[in-house]
């Protein structure tokens, strides 16, 4: 539930909430785990990406700080960033109209 709780910046309904962590729930264990704090230098990585790359981050992401979105846009040439206000760690969901729309739109242009 606290995950579930971080991941919002509005609170879903009751039955939104479980939705979400069932859907959470089917991530291996294993997954989950490499997840926690890597450690890992991504720059190197993030800058061998040579397409095009949209970076979507909630502006209140209390799981990723917005800074993630920011730093990943900055190592991979020519990434678009959106910030979404008042949105947290999860647009697709909070957002859902204008995230299908903005990925719909940047899909259009990539091709």
């Amino acid at each position: 539930m606290q995950f579930g709780r971080a991941c919002f910046a509005t609170p879903p309904s009751s039955a939104e909430m479980e939705l979400f962590l069932a859907c959470a729930a089917v991530t291996p264990s294993g997954v989950r785990e490499a997840l926690v704090g890597r450690p890992a230098e991504y720059a190197q990585t993030l800058q061998t990406i040579r397409v095009p790359t949209l970076v979507i981050h909630g502006e209140q992401d209390r799981v990723l700080l917005p800074a993630t979105g920011e730093y990943t846009a900055q190592m991979v040439e020519h990434a678009k960033l959106l910030v979404y206000e008042g949105i947290g760690h999860t647009p697709f969901w909070e957002a859902s109209d204008r995230f299908n729309a903005d990925v719909t739109a940047f899909i259009e242009s990539a091709t």
